[in-house]
């Protein structure tokens, strides 16, 4: 007789019969999430089925299981009359006086982010998250990503008024008076991550800042940048002399950098060898530096990257691999050549034999993850299901 494994993100084992287990020598279920009934629980343990599971949960037959990946918001329309179980891998959204349809769920499961007001009540029997809850004031007005204060929404503000921003508050400049307008309707500010405010307006803006909300203060004239920069020539003079990176900046020659007075970078910075002196006596912060010299060998911001054995013997020096989402290592690469001639930095994850493994940390920095080739089964006497989501 066979055996059965099942791997799954979430499996649901409602649906189990005596006659299907009869037809194994055993079974294992590996997952995160294993649903079953009370009549499948018993037959996993009548036929001694191996389970490993983060969460085992006991559901109604007829139960539903919700799963959202990415974003998912509940609103107070949202009210479920039956069974239901809600998973969101991503970020959920619980929206001001939704109270009632988030109760209407009978458990919430959450891989990632929660953002809720500070008025919802939850229970740690209804809510489990794996990953980090957000609360955000009740009465305020919410902000999605960024504010940046300018006179838009100078006029738009309502007259004492609390705004919540999930992202940065930018409070750059006053050249249309937005400052006073805001002043007079005696607004109040809260970001969650932060507020960069220009030197000559701190004063101002301390007034309508919340206490809990971090400040930094930068100079006048700032121009902000959100994620991915890359310099080019003539940047100071149609633009301005300072700027600020929330992200990562790359330069590819000195040329960009002249004109440049001020530089903060929140991320990585980088650049040509050619760049680095000016760049050190302007930036005033950086995260990381990445330098690559004249006709050195390097690969960025790929998808996918196979590296091979002609590959690296045929580079002087090191192949260096940054900000990559999926890299694959040829087998016939040996770890001393991979010691040699490779180095990762920042890249998300990296596919090697376990051979080689050892090397590849040893050349990695702020790399996710890295995972070894899988050894097959025989599939003679082995069905082995691998699955994000696998319903018996």
């Amino acid at each position: 007789m066979k055996k059965w494994e099942i791997k799954a993100v979430m499996c649901d084992a409602r649906n189990l019969k005596e006659e299907i287990l009869q037809q194994y020598e055993s079974v294992s279920i590996q997952a995160v999430c294993l649903f079953v009934s009370e009549a499948s629980r018993e037959l996993l343990a009548k036929y001694h089925v191996r389970t490993d599971a983060v969460m085992i949960e006991t559901i109604p037959d007829d139960g539903k299981i919700v799963i959202k990946n990415g974003e998912y918001s509940i609103g107070k329309d949202d009210i479920q009359k039956d069974f239901a179980f809600l998973i969101v891998n991503g970020r959920l959204e619980v929206q001001k006086g939704a109270q009632e349809a988030f109760d209407s769920f009978a458990r919430i499961m959450v891989n990632g982010v929660v953002e809720l007001s500070d008025d919802l009540s939850v229970s740690q029997a209804k809510l489990q998250v794996n990953g980090c809850e957000e609360r955000y004031p009740a009465d305020a007005v919410k902000i999605k990503g960024d504010l940046n204060l300018d006179k838009i929404f100078a006029l738009r503000a309502k007259k004492d008024a609390l705004y919540y921003v999930a992202g940065k508050l930018l409070i750059l400049d006053n050249k249309e008076g937005q400052m006073e307008r805001l002043l007079d309707k005696q607004i109040k500010l809260r970001a969650k991550c932060g507020a960069l405010v220009a030197e000559s307006l701190l004063e101002q803006a301390v007034e309508m800042i919340d206490e809990t909300t971090d400040i930094m203060q930068i100079p006048d004239g700032v121009i902000y940048k959100n994620g991915e920069c890359c310099l080019e020539p003539g940047f100071a003079q149609a633009n301005g002399e300072r700027l600020l990176v929330d992200g990562n900046l790359q330069l590819k020659t000195a040329e960009v950098l002249e004109g440049m007075k001020w530089i903060y970078v929140d991320g990585t910075a980088k650049m040509a060898e050619e760049c680095e002196e000016k760049f050190r006596q302007i930036c005033v912060h950086w995260g990381k530096m990445i330098v690559t010299k004249k006709n050195a060998s390097m690969i960025t911001d790929e998808v996918s990257v196979l590296i091979t054995k002609d590959m690296l013997e045929n580079v002087e020096e090191t192949l260096k691999v940054a900000d990559c989402v999926d890299i694959k290592i040829d087998e016939n690469v040996s770890p001393e050549l991979i010691r040699r001639k490779l180095k990762f930095t920042d890249c998300i994850n990296i596919c090697c034999t376990r051979e080689q493994e050892g090397s590849v940390r040893l050349v990695s920095e702020d790399c996710l993850n890295i995972e070894t080739v899988k050894e097959k089964a025989d599939s003679d006497d082995v069905v082995c299901v691998e699955a994000v989501s696998y319903q018996i």
